[in-house]
């Protein structure tokens, strides 16, 4: 297993605060020194890094959405699986970008571990968050100009996402999922295994897969560093075992890692696991 390290130290636009301190930590806790005596091999580490804000976050997030898009393209073409250390959900903007750009037209499948949905548009949401907005995005509502100006002209098809442990949604982003003919799996039906089922459906006719796993999808009492918790999530194994699943027959194309925030875990309980659930996904 050869893999490309993308890290992404933004917290939306702000560089090394909040979520953005999350790879320097995980690189910090000897993720590179743990994969390697697994089995897995880096073919090399390379960072997002913006040295010249835009004039506004949103022009700051096109620029790292942007180079994010080329690393992910470039991983690829190395012919390297990417794992993007983030960062917030909004790297899926720049991840499927990339993806697209190396793989042409192939269709690719994505599987969305997160409590949260996030899939609010500017006129669903009530928060105005931008990273929940991240897969209303990548599928083509809202967020236009930001996905086209990152490079993501063509929208995932929506018969190829499925959602896992997703349990916390605002009502008109619920009411709006439910148009689509998306998946979304509570942490219960992730666990009762329903999860080969559900990707077997949207993962036909897909070369692979895009993995996004956004860490409060964990319930908090094993990973505190969120800024969101929601109560009721998956374990890790659960987790690693719904992966290992789709793995079974659709290919790992590429993994995001996202919303882990140090400074609310000083023990570093949510790195630790963080770094188990990827060594054990990509020695699968």
């Amino acid at each position: 297993m050869k893999i490309t390290l993308i890290k992404v130290p933004y917290d939306q636009s702000e560089y090394n605060q909040g979520v953005g301190l999350a790879p320097n930590a995980l690189i910090s806790a000897n993720l590179e020194k743990e994969f390697a005596q697994s089995g897995i091999d880096i073919f090399e580490i390379v960072e997002v890094n913006i040295p010249n804000k835009g004039e506004d976050s949103i022009s700051t997030l096109t620029l790292i959405g942007k180079m994010l898009n080329q690393l992910v393209a470039q991983a690829v073409n190395n012919q390297t699986i990417p794992v993007i250390l983030g960062g917030d959900c909004l790297n899926a903007i720049g991840a499927t970008a990339g993806l697209q750009k190396a793989l042409g037209k192939k269709e690719f499948g994505i599987a969305w571990a997160d409590a949260h949905g996030d899939f609010n548009t500017p006129q669903t949401t009530l928060s105005n968050f931008l990273p929940g907005m991240s897969l209303a995005a990548i599928s083509g509502f809202g967020l236009q100009e930001l996905r086209e100006e990152i490079g993501l002209e063509i929208p995932i098809d929506l018969g190829h996402i499925i959602l896992l442990g997703t349990r916390d949604l605002d009502p008109l982003e619920k009411k709006l999922l439910e148009t689509t003919p998306m998946s979304y799996l509570n942490p219960t039906e992730v666990a009762d295994a329903r999860t080969s089922v559900a990707a077997g459906y949207h993962f036909k006719d897909v070369i692979g897969f895009y993995l996004h796993i956004d860490m409060d999808v964990l319930d908090p009492n094993i990973a505190p560093a969120v800024d969101f918790p929601v109560k009721g999530g998956l374990s890790q194994q659960e987790l690693v075992n719904a992966i290992q699943e789709i793995t079974v027959n659709t290919p790992l194309l590429a993994i995001s890692l996202s919303a882990i925030n140090p400074t609310l875990d000083p023990h570093n309980k949510t790195i630790r696991s963080a770094i188990e659930i990827l060594r054990e996904i990509l020695i699968s």
